[in-house]
């Protein structure tokens, strides 16, 4: 006879497990973790006979009252993404790693539109525009002084002359070299400066563009919030959630508040200028920032943590096959083919453990 597993699949938003209710009234199940657990029970069928229970995020209230239910024996498994912590360890065991994911803070845009494109114009463009001029105002008085008879024969009265080798040189270092051509170089060393100067704006111009680039696609993005510019007010987080602790240990101040993430989102819209953000994953901040746009997603700077299932201590050949199956499932790409059904939550990579 097959021995059975119960198992706790707790529903929550995309791509966690959702339920679905079909036009017919039948009932479904979907979401990255329980795809997984489909694929694991179908391994594991002809060994064990399989009984799930299925609760929200809310009426488990929090990971770690999850996890003490998979301990205490209510449950043998639970179907939800949880990470390891000292502590959880001494109440159950942890399945092989599913997926990587990262540490994240949901937070409103750093500063206004109009402050950071303001910002990218001085910083980028008139601060490194006006140096490059002011260097090629100098040059012009440099080769006024070694060609004084440059514009002799020409149409340009003499006391114009130093001024149209300003322009010159100006014209060169913004790529217009159809000046120095046209009226000829009269000596070795001029030769030489005016190489220079084309050599000199080229690698200019060029490292500009690629930094007006490299900003452009950061204010697209909304300023990125990082451990160094997070500031002095503190970040909300949920009690019970691990995640929060991973955070902690870069110096970030914490709030902690029990209720679901929609009630510390509620929190924070209320408190702006209370709160930096909101401490979640990274595939939750994605989710909630596709229902609320105004919010970004840092996640770049914080940290990873791996995915697991809990498992109840006295399923030590249960565990002990769920790895084998897990390892499999990767080996096979199974489950990275899986992730690759969320591009919008997660990245791909971190689905190949």
């Amino acid at each position: 006879m097959s021995q059975k597993i119960r198992a706790l699949v707790v529903l929550g938003h995309v791509p966690e497990t959702q339920r679905i209710v079909g036009a017919n009234g039948s009932i479904t199940y979907d979401g990255m973790f329980y795809k997984v657990w489909t694929m694991i029970k179908e391994e594991l069928k002809e060994k064990y006979e399989f009984e799930e229970t299925y609760l929200t995020q809310e009426e488990t209230i929090t990971y770690n009252n999850q996890v003490k239910m998979v301990g205490e024996g209510k449950y043998d498994i639970c179907i939800d993404g949880f990470n390891i912590s000292p502590d959880r360890l001494k109440e159950v065991d942890f399945s092989e790693a599913l997926f990587l994911e990262k540490n994240a803070i949901l937070h409103y845009p750093i500063g206004t539109y109009w402050k950071s494109l303001s910002e990218l114009l001085i910083e980028s463009f008139v601060k490194p525009f006006s140096i490059l001029i002011v260097f090629a105002i100098g040059v012009g008085f440099l080769l006024h002084y070694l060609e004084p008879t440059r514009w002799k024969g020409s149409l340009i009265p003499k006391k114009f002359h130093l001024r149209q080798t300003i322009l010159m040189t100006i014209s060169i270092i913004f790529g217009e070299g159809g000046l120095m051509a046209g009226k000829g170089l009269y000596s070795l060393r001029s030769l030489i400066i005016m190489i220079g100067i084309l050599f000199i704006a080229t690698i200019f111009i060029a490292y500009i563009q690629a930094v007006i680039t490299a900003r452009v696609i950061k204010l697209e993005k909304g300023a990125q919030l990082n451990p160094s510019n997070i500031g002095n007010k503190p970040v909300l987080s949920q009690y019970g959630n691990i995640i929060a602790q991973n955070i902690k240990k870069l110096n970030v101040d914490l709030h902690t508040i029990k209720g679901s993430f929609s009630d510390l989102i509620k929190v924070y819209e209320k408190n702006p200028q209370d709160y930096s953000g909101i401490v979640m994953s990274s595939v939750a901040a994605h989710y909630f920032k596709q229902k609320h746009p105004h919010f970004r997603v840092s996640d770049d700077d914080f940290g990873y943590f791996t995915i697991h299932f809990p498992v109840n201590k006295k399923h030590v050949k249960f565990k002990r096959e769920l790895d084998i199956v897990i390892q499999d499932l990767h080996n096979g790409d199974r489950i990275i083919n899986m992730c690759k059904t969320y591009p919008e939550y997660i990245d791909v990579s971190l689905c190949n453990v």
